[in-house]
């Protein structure tokens, strides 16, 4: 009897730029994993990036983004600074050819965006957006029910993503800071807007939006009507002063799909007209983070440049849409 070898699959060695309360959920989710590691870790401040080190078993604390880019036993890298700092952190990994997940949103603005993509093509290097809630068993399934058209034609959606943060949080960090790409929109509105493009493709024929701002000039709530082809309409609202249901419901002709605590939970409600009624559950892995790495993970082996499950067309369609909330 001949015994079967299994060939050892090569970890991935990953960088993390960037400390954060984001850099955290990601470093704890990676370790869930088994085919990679995280291979170092930059902070602009050697002692928080020492710290950090040795709370997730690094080998490699840098004090320095540049290093992260320099260093030859990188395979790819998280971006987690700030908005603001994600095109530039982008730029130079990418040029080093470092496969890069970069932290939503991408960039803050449609014009960052397209010169983000513009070098990972010239490149030939992986490139996505780290909309980490694609990846999530919930909506996996969701994305497979609407392509069995389960609910008909969809007419209408709505969704919302709201927190509150603390009356007197900091105004200089980063949430409340508009040089920082702080705000609503571009903190949780966007995955509503990454909803919406998932669910109808195509991009919405208008949008009507109106925003309450704070005392930084950043917007606090954000309300949006977007009006798509087949006579079709999203409403989505997002906030950073006020705990919301933070739900998706979608409605169809056939029916409705909703999505209670859409963003963490894993549960899924399809009721029909016909009065059948089924509910889907999922195990949560950690932050959900994981299945957002290995997703990556599996794209790089492949030698994929994109994830056809969030493809950098999806992205600049989801900034356009932020662009045209924000501007108006």
């Amino acid at each position: 009897m001949t015994v079967g070898i299994t060939k050892a699959v090569k970890k991935i060695r990953w960088a993390i730029i960037g400390t954060g309360r984001i850099a955290n959920t990601f470093a704890s989710d990676l370790q869930n994993t088994s085919d990679c590691i995280i291979e170092a870790v930059a902070s602009r401040n050697q002692g928080r990036s020492d710290a950090f080190a040795i709370k997730y078993g690094i080998k490699k604390a840098y004090d320095s983004y540049e290093k992260i880019a320099a260093d030859p036993d990188i395979d790819a890298v998280y971006i987690a600074t700030p908005h603001v700092f994600h095109k530039v952190n982008t730029i130079m990994c990418l040029r080093a050819k470092k496969a890069i997940l970069c932290e939503k949103p991408m960039a803050i603005n449609t014009k960052e965006m397209k010169e983000m993509i513009q070098v990972a093509k010239e490149e030939d290097v992986f490139l996505m957006e780290g909309m980490w809630t694609r990846f999530k068993p919930t909506i996996v399934e969701l994305r497979k029910l609407l392509a069995g058209n389960a609910i008909g034609q969809i007419r209408y959606m709505k969704s919302d993503f709201g927190y509150m943060i603390d009356d007197d949080h900091n105004p200089d960090e980063r949430i409340l800071n508009k040089k920082l790409g702080g705000g609503a929109v571009l903190d949780v509105g966007v995955y509503s807007l990454a909803m919406a493009q998932m669910v109808f493709k195509d991009q919405p024929l208008s949008i009507v939006s109106k925003q309450i701002k704070g005392d930084t000039d950043v917007d606090l709530q954000s309300m949006a009507f977007l009006e798509y082809p087949n006579h079709a309409a999203v409403m989505m609202h997002s906030a950073i002063n006020v705990n919301t249901r933070s739900e998706v419901y979608i409605v169809g002709t056939l029916g409705n799909i909703l999505l209670p605590d859409a963003w963490f939970g894993n549960t899924m409600i399809i009721t029909l007209d016909d009065g059948k009624i089924e509910t889907y559950s999922f195990e949560n892995w950690g932050k959900n983070y994981t299945f957002e790495i290995d997703a990556v993970n599996k794209a790089i082996r492949d030698g994929k440049k994109e994830h056809e499950g969030m493809t950098l067309d999806d992205s600049l369609a989801i900034m356009e849409m932020v662009d045209q909330i924000n501007n108006q």
